[in-house]
């Protein structure tokens, strides 16, 4: 089936459709499945018919039911895109789904036959690699696509290298190719691929090592002919044993392999050399792995000059692992190392502590630092990164994690080589990194498994933390890198990602990371405490910025929740922001005096809906002595706070003026804060009239009751007068006739998503939050009907493009209300 869709959205390419038609919703609704399978079937159909608005609704409906986790479903909207006229993001599209895999075929592919230069040779090159090349004559007809002759393919091991070409044209290339020392040239004779099912490579030249050289670089004498890769590296099993250095103190030496990205590099160097232990002997060596920058190699020159590193430089591009191995070879008897990258940035006394934590064990073989962006070790998410921030963030970062946590360790499955610092014992043992990862990426993971076996432990030193900016030198190379690398890795250690998996399920770095956030937290002066039993969603956040006057970065989530063991405050920066660990339980002392102490320190504090929050809330606040604080409410069902809420909390905050204006009916005094979202829609016109699209409150189930007698109001009319498109993920049991479960879609994406799929009559759903929904009076000003609930109307009201229908009105007759409005709205002159 993905075959047969893949080939459908390929087919009939060319010029985009010149006239934009509406996405059929008729082919989704009522279906009793909406398996993937159906929905493929269904794009399928729409490529043929050249119905693209249509085969993109469907499409981006698998998008968000895989999470965006498929590349498939991306490549079938990125098509579906481009023949609508939007390349941009049909560019945009291709990109995520080589990143989500990067050796899918039907991504790679889809590049390949793009206009992107750059992203297509990559996308053929990734397609050549693949362990599961295509045939022959694909990847023949491939090159052509992309304007080139041949592709030679470069394999290396112990014993020699071999190169295996693939041509267009029968043809001889002269390949030269050249190393750190030696340099010469070959010939490789190329044929056409032979039959599908035949080996690809016809032409086939085998090269012994050249003597003590580590890696070889080739260039061919065609422009038009593709390597992969370009350079190859010696096993690291086989490079050549060295002469043992001169005998000299146990000391240190730091190893910085340098490529790209000067600014990273100079703010690099700027930290370290200021922050080099004080004790033994230390000495840096950078290794310039061909840099393509002159701004770089002139920075290392001056630094060698003036004697304050020594100064390794590539003749070719080896990557981090042969980088490294070059320094490696220069090691001293009794030296440790520190393998640093050139874009960290090393605080005060870093890596004297993590030399001290490697030397309290005998078993210690490598010792990694918490950071920003650590893989396995990063705060606050681990395996996600966060912002670098400022060198003098992280020397804050790095006295707050030695204060919380001084040299307490957690067992790693690997070390991570960002930042690693690596024994002198493991090193006589293992002294050099594997090269059979190529250009980078699970050479330390590797080098941590075989130092396991050989007796060695890998830990995370908790006290200290070193900032990271991260792959700059990949780039989007990374991902690829990534995966292919880690299916090697797989292969020589069957086990490791079922421990990574298990080592990100227990977390056992969550108790220090929440240490470290709570020794920073209690620095922090001026940030906005948000109290709240919700999750937190772009709305929210907008609102409570504005209530507070406040970036949204200075605010800080406390969300209020009850579990087996009592009530939990679970402290939270917005997004990925610190805090990510910190939860407290306020039923038990310490824990509760610390919650109201951060609390009373806070520059605002702002209750959102405080009438849903739980008894310990009130006790929390009053225990703080929070004054003065803010309430925000989005409820129509007007403020009944007990003694404890009323007493606390002005100014009162509402964000739209009708729900302003009912609150004061009630007598509650509120203020209006202005927190429109920042996206207002530009609708086509003429606007739909074949859909009416039913949005969800964020954290609101859907409104199954109404769904159902719309549902039947619609089965009921001699004619279909439109769908309904529901904006939430279905269950079995809402499936209806003439509904479209279209899927969830966040706030701040409707609007894009609503450009494409075509503006029509919108219903708010929600009888609680309707009139407190900004977008009610934007999109009606906008020119979009919009039908929405309010407490102030007895009977339903159409004023303007507005529908106001009332709060408790049963859904059958809301029904049928949305029926004749849909009918008018319809109508010539409606």
């Amino acid at each position: 089936m993905a075959d047969r869709t893949a080939s459908a959205a390929r087919a009939g390419t060319g010029r985009p459709a010149g006239v934009w038609r509406p996405a059929g919703f008729a082919g989704i609704s009522g279906r009793k499945e909406l398996r993937p399978a159906d929905l493929l079937a269904l794009a399928r159909d729409a490529f043929r018919r050249a119905d693209y608005a249509t085969a993109w609704l469907i499409s981006d409906r698998l998008v968000r039911i895989s999470g965006g986790g498929d590349p498939l479903p991306l490549v079938l909207r990125a098509s579906a895109l481009a023949r609508l006229g939007h390349a941009v993001r049909s560019s945009e599209d291709l990109a995520r789904a080589a990143f989500v895999d990067p050796s899918d075929r039907f991504a790679n592919e889809a590049l390949i036959a793009s206009a992107d230069i750059v992203a297509g040779e990559k996308a053929l090159l990734r397609l050549a690699a693949a362990t599961e090349p295509p045939a022959p004559s694909s990847l023949a007809a491939h090159l052509q696509r992309r304007g080139k002759t041949a592709l030679i393919r470069c394999e290396a091991d112990e014993a020699g290298i071999t190169l295996l070409g693939l041509a267009t044209a029968l043809m001889t290339l002269r390949v030269g190719w050249s190393g750190e020392r030696q340099s010469d040239a070959i010939d490789l004779a190329l044929a056409t691929p032979g039959a599908d099912g035949q080996p690809p490579y016809v032409g086939q030249v085998k090269l012994a090592w050249p003597s003590d050289e580590t890696a070889v670089a080739f260039t061919p004498d065609r422009a038009d002919v593709l390597v992969h890769p370009a350079t190859v590296l010696r096993p690291a099993e086989a490079l050549p044993t060295l002469a043992a250095a001169a005998a000299a103190a146990p000391g240190l030496m730091v190893v910085v392999p340098v490529y790209d990205d000067a600014a990273a590099t100079r703010a690099c160097f700027a930290a370290l050399l200021a922050n080099l232990p004080r004790e033994g002997a230390v000495r840096v060596i950078a290794v310039d792995d061909r840099t393509p920058d002159p701004a770089i190699a002139a920075f290392l020159d001056a630094l060698a000059a003036e004697g304050r590193i020594v100064l390794v430089r590539n003749r070719v591009n080896l990557g981090f692992a042969a980088s490294v191995n070059r320094a490696l070879a220069m090691r001293r008897p009794g030296e440790d190392v520190a393998l640093v990258n050139a874009d960290t940035i090393v605080p005060p006394d870093a890596l004297a502590r993590l030399r001290s934590v490697l030397h309290r064990r005998q078993d210690i073989g490598t010792v990694t630092p918490l950071s920003n962006n650590g893989e396995d070790t990063s705060v606050p998410c681990r395996f996600r990164s966060s912002p670098l921030g400022t060198a003098e963030d992280v020397t804050e970062l790095n006295a707050l994690a030695w204060q919380a946590n001084g040299e307490t360790t957690v067992p790693l499955p690997n070390g991570v080589g960002f930042c690693m610092l690596i024994g002198a014992r493991l090193l006589d043992a293992q002294p050099y990194l594997p090269t059979t990862f190529g250009r980078g990426y699970f050479e330390d993971v590797a080098y941590c498994l075989a130092a396991r076996a050989l007796g060695f432990a890998n830990v995370c030193a908790t006290g200290v933390y070193v900032g990271h900016a991260g792959s700059r030198s990949f780039q989007d190379d990374k991902r690829w890198l990534v995966r292919h690398n880690l299916e090697r890795l797989s292969r020589h250690f069957p086990d490791y990602r079922a421990e990574t998996d298990r080592f990100f399920a227990d977390d056992p770095l969550l108790p220090q990371a929440a240490r470290l956030e709570a020794a920073w937290l209690g620095r922090q002066r001026g940030l906005g405490f948000v109290l709240t039993d919700r999750a937190q969603n772009p709305a929210t956040i907008r609102r409570a910025a504005a209530s507070l006057g406040l970036p949204a970065d200075r605010l800080l989530f406390a969300a209020i929740a009850t579990d087996d063991g009592g009530p939990v405050l679970k402290l939270r920066g917005v997004g990925q922001a610190m805090p990510q660990n910190l939860d407290l339980r306020l039923n038990v002392e310490a824990e509760a005096a610390q919650a109201a102490r951060f609390l009373a320190r806070a520059g605002a504090v702002l209750a959102v809906d405080p009438q849903h929050l739980p008894p310990a809330a009130v006790s929390l606040v009053r225990r703080a002595g929070v004054r003065p604080a803010a309430l925000l409410t989005g409820h129509v069902g007007g403020l009944s706070l007990g003694a404890g809420w009323t007493d606390r909390f002005a100014p009162r905050h509402v964000p739209t003026e009708r729900l302003a204006s009912h609150l004061r009916k009630t007598g509650l005094g509120v203020s209006l804060v202005d927190a429109r979202p920042v996206l207002v829609p530009a609708p086509r016109q003429p606007l739909r009239g074949d859909v009416l699209y039913l949005v969800h409150a964020a954290g609101e189930a859907p409104a199954d009751s109404l769904i159902t007698r719309l549902s039947a109001a619609l089965a009921a009319a001699p004619k279909v007068p439109f769908t309904l498109a529901v904006l939430a993920e279905p269950t079995a049991e809402r499936l209806a006739d003439h509904v479209a479960w279209v899927g969830a879609i966040d706030d701040d994406e409707l609007i894009d998503w609503l450009h494409f799929a075509g503006y029509g009559p919108t219903l708010f759903a929600s009888r609680r939050h309707g009139i407190a929904d900004e977008r009610t009076e934007q999109w009606a000003q906008a020119g979009i009907p919009v039908a929405f609930f309010d407490p102030e109307t007895q009977e339903p009201r159409s004023e303007g493009l507005q529908l106001r229908l009332p709060h408790d009105a049963a859904d059958d007759a809301v029904a049928s209300t949305l029926m004749a409005w849909m009918a008018r709205l319809t109508r010539p002159g409606g």
